[in-house]
């Protein structure tokens, strides 16, 4: 009875598959490779890429198909930096059309401003004796507005960034400080 009992086992263990016990080593290797390749074909069929992401990406999938030895974390990591790159310039190019929407309607509801502020607009940029809607409308709103307690004929300031300073006063830019044109 023994004895078919180990017939028994060794039948069974002949009858599986090689892989259920003694697993492939260079399985992971192709796992590693298809899953890459997936990684790849998905970044190459995002918008926005430049001809240096394409070479990169196109280079890394030759590399893989060739067959030669790569090394995963490299070209995964790669890959990573290319989409952040690209997720990057799409937020950019959003905020940029969000600047560009906000200069055209201000433009838009004040068809009277001068042509020399109009382009000023358009530029993102800023220059004394510009009003504050025509400020906001060029720039966006300040991260801070400040005019000194107790003095209403102080110069309003709005403050941009730690080195972007406007000065107001009677409701016109007076000095720029620091200013980002």
């Amino acid at each position: 009875m023994r004895r078919f009992h180990h017939l028994f086992a060794a039948a069974l263990l002949l009858s599986a598959p090689a892989c259920t016990f003694f697993p492939d080593p260079n399985q992971a290797k192709v796992d590693e490779r298809n899953s890459l390749s997936k990684k790849i074909a998905g970044a190459q069929a995002e918008k926005g890429l430049n001809d240096a992401e394409r070479a990169s990406l196109s280079q890394m999938s030759s590399l893989l198909a060739s067959g030669k030895p790569f090394d995963g974390n490299k070209i995964s990591n790669d890959v990573a930096g290319i989409e952040a790159a690209v997720a990057r310039r799409s937020v950019t190019n959003a905020g940029q059309e969000i600047e560009k929407d906000r200069r055209e309607k201000y433009l838009f509801r004040h068809p009277k401003t001068t042509p020399a502020v109009r382009d000023l607009i358009m530029q993102g940029k800023v220059a004394a004796g510009m009003t504050t809607d025509e400020v906001v409308a060029s720039w966006g709103e300040p991260s801070r507005k400040y005019r000194p307690p107790g003095d209403k004929n102080a110069p309003e300031q709005w403050i941009y960034t730690r080195e972007t300073y406007l000065y107001f006063e009677g409701g016109k830019v007076t000095t720029l400080r620091g200013w980002r044109q």
